[in-house]
């Protein structure tokens, strides 16, 4: 069960943030050379996500692997911030309103301070990070709608 858990939560998470991502470069013209980077970099954190799901998978969630991976949670959630913030930093003013900049950057703080969080618990619980780290993705979905 740990193995379908972790591989159920994982290609969540990846799914919202492809969705987000599309979304948000829909805010966008042609993406900058800085643009691009920060979206090499979020890419690059998401990429251990495989590593870190199989890791658990084998451990049966101890708590280092489970600790890991929420705090890859935590590096990939951070990498995703920097590339929101610098895409509704582009992003025209009439599209994009100073409200839902603020909501965008509260919902960030929100599922940071989440996952955070979980790592810190799977230290203690792992199983229970697991469930905080599930249920913090109802905080993501599209920042606008």
């Amino acid at each position: 069960m740990p193995t379908v858990i972790s591989y159920v939560v994982s290609y969540l998470f990846i799914a919202i943030m492809w969705i987000n991502h599309h979304y948000l470069m829909s805010f966008v013209g042609p993406p900058t050379l800085r643009l691009i980077w920060i979206n090499f970099a979020h890419h690059f954190m998401v990429s251990f996500l495989p590593f870190a799901t199989a890791w658990i998978a084998r451990t049966q969630l101890a708590s280092e692997p489970v600790a890991f991976y929420a705090a890859l949670f935590v590096g990939v959630d951070i990498a995703y911030n920097v590339f929101e913030r610098e895409v509704l930093a582009r992003a025209d003013a009439t599209r994009v309103p100073d409200r839902t900049r603020r909501m965008a950057r509260r919902r960030s703080l929100a599922v940071l301070a989440i996952f955070a969080t979980a790592t810190l618990v799977a230290f203690v619980a792992p199983r229970g990070e697991e469930w905080l780290n599930k249920n913090s993705h109802f905080c993501f979905g599209s920042f606008i709608q």
